[in-house]
């Protein structure tokens, strides 16, 4: 059931046992997604199963998918790496008792933490361990990296960055209580969720506070930045913020507690809600512009492909519904893969990110299959701009003289002017 004045429909629904908490991950035309009974690859136009491959304990993290491997972190303390083609297992390494934080993978290296208090890095072809660093508490939080800095938090309240190519500790932010959100980097700054009901900015080179504000309650889910907005619930609601300034634009209550992580789309923002009901959130003005009911709490976040939102209930079914729209998740928390991500988030080097980001889009309103993009390839030479187009990004100041005619800041995601071909 959907209300408003532009009003999200069900594409279809797939039924499993217990989603729990994990969020799913769109890559080529297939949805990844953990449940209390394994990984699933599930068809992201029909809705019909791919495979399924069991995994002991079940999985509440969410997967990442980079180069026909999906891996991700399981309830049993084991990260596995899992072939996409047929869910074959290629690898698995018992780390822990427990995992919760979703992995990230950067170049050869899959980064995660565990319920021991370790983020660690572990070898992306054997699983093997390059080097872990401890923390005072377990780790709910899922690493994002920027810049070889890789940023998580800690049930200790500490938010960590990490210096990966040395495995070194370089500072850490002390909160009040504990941190399971997961950062989130934009312009220099990284914003983070915090149980003392807190929202900070903190310069990600030094890690001081730039500024907090209060929220609600306790943040669970993770914010996210777009247009120089940082948006980030407490307890029932969710609020919009200047990135720089931390003055509050707006603030949104849903009936329920948000603990699901949001998501935008074009100008809509899209976040789920234990109320059972994913809401549809025009970020300018912070009003609802539809509101879809469905079975269970929603405690995942939700992502937008080509028009489709991709979201799971608890206990219930992972639901596809049609925006009314035709663009695709373009925040920070999806472009840095945090929670689930989708075929944008395929490569580490900005330029990389940037073709795959031009050819994504190229092909929103086409039908083209984002399965034909080639993901991983250089940039030509003739396809760099000249010196008298050079730019930077309004928003983070990024060189985009090696990008040609970008829509959208390879590094914070920005919508950038018109440049022209």
């Amino acid at each position: 059931m959907s209300e408003g004045k532009s009003s999200g429909s069900a594409t279809w629904k797939f039924g499993a046992h217990n989603w729990g908490e994990s969020s799913p991950t769109v890559v080529d035309g297939t949805v990844y997604i953990g449940s209390g009974s394994g990984l699933y690859a599930i068809d992201a136009e029909t809705g019909e199963q791919k495979w399924r491959t069991q995994i002991a304990g079940g999985v509440e993290t969410s997967p990442a998918v980079l180069n026909q491997v999906a891996y991700i972190g399981s309830e049993n303390g084991t990260v596995y790496a899992i072939d996409v083609k047929d869910g074959e297992e290629l690898w698995s390494n018992s780390v822990s008792d427990q995992i919760r934080s979703s992995p990230s993978v950067l170049d050869e290296t899959v980064y995660i933490g565990d319920s021991d208090g370790y983020l660690r890095a572990l070898d992306i072809d054997s699983g093997g361990e390059q080097w872990a660093v401890k923390t005072g508490r377990d780790v709910k939080s899922s690493p994002v990296i920027v810049d070889n800095m890789l940023y998580v938090g800690s049930n200790d309240g500490g938010l960590y960055a990490i210096n990966i190519d040395e495995g070194r500790k370089q500072w850490k932010f002390e909160t009040g209580r504990s941190v399971t959100s997961s950062p989130t980097v934009s312009n220099g700054l990284l914003f983070v969720g915090s149980w003392d009901s807190n929202l900070y900015a903190v310069n990600a080179k030094t890690g001081s506070e730039e500024w907090s504000a209060k929220l609600a309650g306790p943040s669970h889910s993770s914010p996210t930045v777009v247009d120089r907005t940082v948006f980030a619930s407490g307890y029932n609601k969710l609020s919009a913020y200047d990135v720089n300034s931390g003055a509050e634009k707006w603030t949104h209550k849903a009936s329920g507690q948000i603990r699901s992580s949001p998501t935008v789309a074009g100008d809509t923002l899209y976040v789920g809600s234990s109320d059972s009901q994913i809401y549809a959130i025009d970020t300018g003005t912070g009003n609802t512009d539809w509101r879809y009911r469905v079975t269970g709490k929603v405690l995942t976040s939700p992502i937008v492909v080509n028009g489709t939102l991709y979201v799971a209930s608890e206990s219930k079914d992972l639901h596809a519904l049609d925006t009314g729209h035709s663009k695709s998740s373009r925040d920070t928390r999806v472009l840095l893969a945090a929670l689930g991500h989708h075929s944008v988030r395929t490569a580490t080097d900005p330029a990389k990110v940037y073709r795959t980001i031009k050819r994504h889009l190229e092909a929103i309103g086409t039908d083209q299959d984002l399965s034909e993009s080639k993901e991983n390839e250089e940039i030509e030479e003739d396809e760099v701009m000249t010196d008298a187009e050079i730019m930077n990004c309004p928003n983070c100041s990024t060189d985009l003289s090696s990008f040609d005619s970008p829509k959208y800041c390879p590094k914070c995601a920005h919508q950038l002017p018109d440049y022209g071909d």
